[in-house]
Parts: C-alpha cells; structure tokens; sequence
C-alpha cells in the first residue's frame, strides 16, 4: 500500500490522520510506503510491530 499523507498543517492534518490510521488499519497491508510524513505522523498512523525505514531526505 502507498499513500501520500500530505504535510500536517494542511487540510485538517490530525483529523485526517485518524482517518487515515483507520484505514491502514481495515486493509492491512504487509508493505505500507507513506509519502510526505513527519515522525509523528508515522507514529500516529501505524503501532510498534512495524519496521520503519525512513529516506533521507
């Protein structure tokens, strides 16, 4: 699954982290690939059972 989560200060960011937490959450992927995160987002969207490989840049 990839999904481009878009900078927290647009469009309603923590609301719309919750919406899309939920729907990691419903498809369950095995490869999740987010675009445009903060750590924080990272640790609002997925729990601790998943390895996270940031890019550098």
């Amino acid at each position: 699954m990839t999904m481009n989560v878009l900078a927290p200060q647009y469009a309603d960011g923590a609301s719309r982290r919750a919406v899309l937490a939920r729907e990691i959450r419903h498809q369950d992927p095995d490869v999740l690939a987010l675009q445009e995160v903060t750590q924080e987002d990272v640790a609002a969207l997925v729990d601790d059972g998943w390895h996270v490989v940031p890019h550098r840049s």
